[in-house]
């Protein structure tokens, strides 16, 4: 069992250091090296510029996902009735902005039955 470690560690040192030696040729090529190490130059200064951008939509986007199930979890335990005026407005907005000029929706609450039409917003 010792002896396979061993051999495997060999082996990736030897496969380790022939990508190491590809790549420094690769980069060091008195014909094209140049235009290669300017084109690494500028894709490691992009990366640098664009990931603390990446980083604060990704902190900001998980922030809002905690926020959105912590107030999912806490409507959950909680009782609290949803007037008319709510629930046309939720009707109205899962249906979209603005709507058509001849949509009809019907909305059913506590008090009764009551139809309402929007206009298109012209978009």
């Amino acid at each position: 069992m010792k002896r396979e470690g061993k051999m495997n560690r060999e082996l990736t040192l030897m496969v380790g250091g022939i990508g190491v030696g590809a790549a420094l040729m690769y980069l060091l090529d008195p014909d094209r090296g140049k235009r290669r190490r300017g084109l690494v130059r500028d894709k490691l200064v992009s990366a640098a510029k664009t990931t603390p951008r990446a980083i604060g939509v990704t902190t900001r986007d998980l922030s809002n996902r905690a926020r959105g199930l912590a107030s999912e979890a806490g409507s959950l335990f909680s009782s609290n009735e949803v007037t008319d005026e709510v629930l046309v407005q939720r009707v109205r907005s899962k249906n979209g902005k603005g709507g058509f000029a001849s949509a009809r929706n019907s909305c059913c609450g506590e008090s009764g039955a009551g139809d309402f039409k929007w206009a298109h917003s012209g978009a």
